[in-house]
């Protein structure tokens, strides 16, 4: 069952740019460019069209989109079920970010005290393998953060805005000026921080997705000193006053030399809660499921 041209021109629809689905593939921009006009000839007419910098799905676009997505959706399900068939019963739970890592390491505990027999296989992925993961039914639930331009994944349930915030080095002449401040306006980024260094989310991340956006929004290209994914590793960066970064609102209270601002208008992720389509619902869990649940709104809410 090869679906890897339906894919790959899923890909596209989604990311709408060849150049940025080829990135996420992990394949070249000019093998994906040759796979879409293969498929274009093959069905005899264009699926996309240009529109400012972006790509616009045709309606004969939408009409393979959502064929595709149907194929390739009954494939995952017999997949998933032919798994289930030959596979021990297990608990197949992801996570994105860090937040989710650390909720999931206090809910372990209590599920295994009260569901002993009862094993949990804890995936952490960035978004955009974890989103590849759950369509292929190889994550049962999932805790995942997505970005401001693309809506609640499908099967999803919100779970929480998660704002980013700016780190900078206390002794920064930035720090300085907004010693006062808690909020900032977005623009003050290009004129005030021009001639700083930018420490980058890794790509592929949603927080890297959502700084992209704010930057193309702002017409701001910092010159960027390091990519990392660790937080503590952001925050001793800036703490040492290697440069400036976006930092989850969660993490801020670890800084020891460093000032969080919100800017204007804010900076926000969000976290999201997915379920397996057609997943058995045993009390295992349904208990891991309400867990999330109670430790966004009773503890990990913020």
């Amino acid at each position: 069952m090869d679906t890897k041209a339906l894919e790959y021109i899923l890909e596209i629809a989604r990311c709408r740019s060849v150049t940025r689905a080829a990135r996420s593939l992990g394949i070249s921009q000019s093998a994906l460019s040759q796979i879409l006009l293969r498929v274009e000839r093959e069905i005899g007419t264009p699926l996309f069209v240009r529109q400012k910098r972006a790509l616009k799905l045709t309606e004969a676009g939408e009409l393979y989109v959502e064929a595709a997505e149907s194929i390739i959706d009954a494939k995952n399900r017999f997949l998933a079920e032919l798994r289930d068939l030959t596979a021990e019963h297990r608990i197949r739970v992801g996570v994105t970010s860090h937040w989710g890592m650390d909720m999931m390491l206090e809910i372990l505990p209590e599920f295994h005290e009260r569901f002993p027999d009862a094993p949990i296989e804890l995936i952490q992925r960035n978004y955009s393998s974890l989103s590849e993961e759950f369509r292929q039914y190889r994550i049962d639930i999932a805790v995942t953060t997505f970005d401001i331009r693309n809506p609640l994944p499908q099967h999803g349930e919100l779970l929480r805005d998660e704002e980013m915030k700016l780190c900078v080095n206390k002794s920064h002449p930035f720090s300085i000026a907004h010693a006062g401040d808690s909020e900032i306006p977005e623009h003050l980024l290009r004129s005030e921080l021009r001639d700083t260094s930018f420490i980058r989310s890794a790509s592929g991340s949603t927080f890297r997705a959502t700084e992209d956006a704010l930057l193309e929004r702002i017409g701001f290209l910092p010159r960027t000193f390091c990519e990392v994914t660790d937080y503590i590793t952001f925050i001793n960066l800036v703490d040492d006053n290697r440069g400036f970064a976006f930092i989850s609102s969660d993490y801020a209270d670890l800084s020891r030399n460093s000032r969080f601002w919100s800017l204007s208008p804010r900076l926000f992720r969000k976290n999201a809660l997915l379920i397996r389509p057609g997943l058995d619902l045993g009390e295992e869990e349904r208990y891991i499921i309400n867990r999330i649940k109670n430790y966004v709104f009773n503890i990990g809410g913020k």
